[in-house]
């Protein structure tokens, strides 16, 4: 029943390419059983496995795909592997449309509340929602008359906040805007603790427009390393509007770069006052000929998702510049009001 020649080479060489030792349970994730497909695994050691539905003539079953678990290889797999079976299946008529919209500091009712009704009541629309900290994905699907009406609500209501309509991630879309304008970037992170360079790093070609990331958590550091007056900031405070400012200052002039961000915040759960309380951050954008600009947010939640929070809202903030707008008039929180209030979930 069990089956080891097609999937074993495969194993053997992926554990070679990557110098891990080869054992006895590496070599077990090669077992295939009878009458399987193998999906080859370019991520992985253990291939994904495929069983048509009623292998045994004698016994009804279903469809059945064995899949790894981690995401960095059970993602690409089902998409580039797994769907094209399942197409093959399931027979979805060729009239329908599906279109992704991805928004950037929104949250997923206030997006919701400012399309839903309007899109749903279009006959034969079908709208979807995902949500993730500062970033929601709309999708719809129906007949092409029904997604053309559905478009136009969807971009005339939430325009600026699309960020992608493919399923780019926020950071590829700077690196690829960077990229096209021929600009450089720096960053400064306090209380997102170096997210902001993670994240642009994992997007390849960020080296093209990547020049340096700074983490000065403390004081000290953004005084040696970004050249931030001390009597700033025991006048106003490391997390305020001035020192925001000047640590994307001092980031841009050190790296030489087009622009840079900085952060600075209070993630929490103590360190907080009347005046600036848990969740309180401070995001400054610094570019040439320009003042910098500086906004403040408020993100309250666990320390984990007010980096995230931070982390979008800064991304955004550079894309709008990108983009040509004028992103001290636009509130990254809703389509409409106050920076300061709470992020929408």
């Amino acid at each position: 029943m069990i089956l080891r020649a097609i999937s074993l080479p495969i194993c053997l060489a992926w554990s070679c390419g990557k110098t891990i030792k080869w054992t006895s349970r590496i070599a077990r994730q090669a077992d295939v059983p009878t009458g399987a497909q193998i999906l080859p695994n370019e991520n992985g050691s253990a291939p994904g496995l495929y069983f048509r539905a009623n292998i045994n003539p004698r016994i009804r079953s279903p469809h059945l795909f064995l899949l790894p678990g981690p995401p960095r290889e059970l993602q690409p797999m089902f998409r580039e592997l797994a769907m094209p079976i399942l197409r093959s299946i399931v027979q979805v008529p060729h009239s329908l449309e599906r279109r992704l919209y991805k928004i950037a500091g929104i949250g997923e009712s206030t997006v919701e509340e400012t399309i839903g009704e309007k899109v749903l009541v279009i006959p034969g629309i079908e709208l979807g929602y995902c949500a993730r900290p500062g970033e929601v994905d709309v999708r719809i699907l129906g007949e092409p008359d029904a997604v053309a009406r559905a478009d136009l609500v969807i971009r005339g209501e939430l325009g600026l906040s699309i960020f992608s309509t493919s399923d780019e991630s926020l950071e590829e879309v700077l690196v690829k805007l960077l990229t096209e304008r021929k600009e450089t970037l720096a960053l400064a992170e306090s209380c997102t603790g170096g997210l902001l360079a993670n994240r642009i790093t994992n997007v390849p070609g960020a080296s093209k427009v990547f020049v340096a990331g700074h983490v000065v958590y403390a004081n000290e550091a953004k005084i040696n390393m970004l050249g931030v007056d001390k009597n700033l900031i025991e006048k106003h405070g490391a997390v305020s509007e001035p020192a925001a400012r000047a640590m994307a200052e001092g980031a841009r002039a050190r790296a030489r770069s087009a622009y840079s961000l900085a952060t600075t915040g209070i993630a929490g759960p103590t360190g907080g006052s009347e005046e600036k309380p848990v969740g309180t951050v401070y995001i400054a954008l610094a570019f040439a000929d320009q003042e910098t600009m500086v906004k403040r947010f408020f993100f309250p939640s666990d320390r984990e998702t007010f980096k995230q929070l931070t982390a979008q809202a800064a991304f955004e903030m550079l894309r709008r510049r990108l983009i040509g707008c004028r992103v001290g008039a636009i509130d990254l929180n809703r389509p409409g009001g106050s920076v300061n209030r709470p992020y929408d979930y």
